[in-house]
Formats: C-alpha cells, sequence, structure tokens
C-alpha cells in the first residue's frame, strides 16, 4: 500500500488539515518530492485513486485531481483502466531545458522573496538550502515502490 510502507509506519502521504494548500496539492508535491529523492521509482504502480482516498479519507476527486496534476507535469502516467504508474520516462536521465530552467529560476525567486520577507538573510537561505539537500542526498537510498 502506498500512504504506508508498512502497517506500523505513519503514511507516506499525510495531508495536514490547517495548511491553505489545497489537498490535492499536498498529494501532488509530495508524490514529487517521492520521485526527486528516488523513493518512488520510474514505472512503480500508485495506488487506485479509490484506495488512496479511503487511505487519507478524503474524496476520490480530490486524489484524481492531484493525479491529473502529475500528468500534466509528466511525473505520472495515467492509462484508463489501469492503475497510474511514475512516468517511466523519469528513468532516463535528461539534461535541463530552457525551460525547466526558467520554471525553476520563478520558484527560486519566489523562495528567495519569501524568505526575506520572513526576516532570512541571504546566509541563512543559502544554508537553509544546503541542509534540505543533504537530507534529501541522506534520504535518497531507498525505493519505495507501491
Amino acid at each position: 500500500m502506498f500512504s504506508r510502507a508498512n502497517a506500523a509506519d505513519p503514511p507516506i502521504i499525510q495531508l495536514d488539515e490547517g495548511s491553505p494548500t489545497p489537498k490535492y496539492q499536498q498529494i501532488a508535491e509530495q508524490v514529487r518530492a517521492l520521485v526527486a529523492s528516488r523513493r518512488l521509482a520510474p514505472g512503480a504502480a500508485l495506488p487506485s485513486v479509490r484506495q488512496l482516498a479511503a487511505d487519507l479519507g478524503i474524496n476520490i476527486n480530490t486524489v484524481l485531481a492531484a493525479y491529473r496534476a502529475l500528468e500534466a507535469d509528466g511525473v505520472v502516467l495515467l492509462r484508463r483502466g489501469s492503475r497510474a504508474v511514475i512516468h517511466p520516462r523519469l528513468a532516463q536521465a535528461t539534461l535541463p531545458g530552457p525551460a525547466d530552467l526558467a520554471r525553476i529560476s520563478a520558484l527560486l525567486e519566489r523562495v528567495r522573496t519569501d524568505a526575506l520577507l520572513a526576516g532570512l538573510t541571504p546566509e541563512q537561505l543559502h544554508e537553509l538550502a544546503e541542509e534540505i539537500f543533504s537530507a534529501d542526498l541522506a534520504a535518497g537510498g531507498s525505493s519505495v515502490e507501491g
């Protein structure tokens, strides 16, 4: 089951009921993070929409919206009548294109602005980024395949 590695483990996908971020977006962001850290490998099957909705106690349309957003981003492959899978094309290393660089640059600009508004110095933001990337590299060794 995707929402828990073992019955005793906490769910892999956890929703923050107090977050202003919509639930479908929380699911999509967490799946992206699992794929980026290689905890979900290309070709790994995701749970059915009904199963994940039941596991998380939410409406199936919320999970469907997350899966569709992931499909639009090329992270998930949806096939009618089959379970969604992490897109197999992600198994092949690719170089970022100009559109990728522009998108990441815009995201970093927003993070920089948010950090400065929160009172962080550029040095503190850099240290935080280093911590995040270091933690990601340390956790990236295992794979969860659903």
